[in-house]
Formats: C-alpha cells, structure tokens, sequence
C-alpha cells in the first residue's frame, strides 16, 4: 500500500515454458530447464544430435525431437538403439537360392554357389552347353538343365553320351541277300549274293 513494500513473486505467471520457476529479486527470476531445453525462458529445443550430447548406441542413428532424441539401430543392426545394437545375420532370410550363405557384416552377405549356378544369390543357371564346359562326348548332344546338364548320343551312336560308341548298323541284319559291313554312323553297306542288287539286296537281278 506504498507504507510497507514486498517484492512481487515473479514466479506467479509461471513464465518458465519448460522447466522450474526460481525468483531472484525484484524483477528478476531463474528459470532450471527440464532435460532436452534452454533459454531465458526453458523455450528453445536443444538438439542432443548436433550437440552430441545424446546416449545413443555407436552404431545407432540419433533424430531429435521437442524436448528430447530418439536412437535407432543403422541399417544392418538391431537392438533398442541405445545399450544393444547387434549385426543382423543376413542369412537368416536364406537369400542364396542355390549355395550356402555367409554374413559379410552389416547389411552384407556372400553366396558360395552350387555347381551349375551363379550371380549374387545363385539364382542364375549357368548353360554349361554354351558356356563349352560340359564333358559330352564329341558324338553326342548336350542339353542344358537347371544348374545342371546330360548327354545324349547322336543318331547312330550308343551310350551314356559321355562314351559314345558307334551302333552296329548291321544289326539287325538290313542286307537281305547279301553280307552286311557297318561303315560308320548310321551307314552300312551290303555285298549282294549273286543274283541280287541294289542297297539291300532285295532286287532280283
């Protein structure tokens, strides 16, 4: 009433914005910010990541936010950001889908492929006919399969298509009338009796 004059609590409109009102004289107050503010006032956000002053993980991604951060695990890792971030074992999904897998570090793997297979994950077939890498006989005929191949003789020839041998054109016997010789692959000539002609001797002369 201007007889007996006290100080006015500077505190009473609560102007801190985030953080603990302390009044320090006439006209004067402090204000203690929470954690994640500054300023006069507690209203002016502090960037953690910037400042490096956050907890994150060394192998976390740090994002700040109003107040505060948020840690997570960079590509390749899991965990909660903060105490744990491990390797994902990218194996796991089974990417290889003809040979075994390997974990080559963080967002990493290797492929060590079949035989008959290759590219990243093994999924591409290699055409060992094409490729001339087959072990076809010279007289048989190679014919690709899915990471693999097989051999088949040639008309006139006999086997596994890996060891082909000539077939006996004379057996069965194609001279009628006459001596068959086997001459070479899919060939036989005949030697006509007398009295006959022509390729099998089933022409009376």
């Amino acid at each position: 009433e201007g007889i007996m004059c006290e100080d006015i609590d500077d505190c009473q409109d609560e102007p801190c914005v985030h953080g603990a009102c302390k009044d320090t004289g006439t006209h004067s107050f402090e204000c203690e910010c929470g954690a994640g503010w500054t300023d006069t006032i507690c209203d002016f956000d502090v960037d953690e990541c910037v400042q490096q002053t956050h907890q994150c993980h060394k192998d976390a991604v740090c994002a700040n936010t109003e107040g505060s951060y948020t840690c997570e695990c960079s590509t390749g890792w899991e965990g909660d950001g903060i105490f744990t971030c491990s390797d994902i074992n990218d194996c796991i999904s089974t990417p290889c889908a003809n040979g075994g897998c390997k974990d080559a570090g963080p967002g990493h793997y290797q492929c060590n492929c079949d035989d008959g297979w290759k590219d990243t994950n093994c999924d591409f077939d290699i055409n060992e006919c094409v490729a001339k890498t087959h072990d076809c006989s010279e007289n048989a005929r190679c014919v690709n399969t899915p990471g693999s191949y097989s051999c088949r003789c040639l008309k006139g020839w006999e086997g596994d298509g890996y060891d082909c041998k000539d077939v006996n054109d004379c057996e069965p016997d194609p001279c009628v009338y006459g001596v068959c010789s086997d001459t070479g692959a899919v060939s036989y000539a005949c030697e006509c009796a007398d009295g006959w002609q022509s390729d099998n001797c089933d022409v009376d002369i």
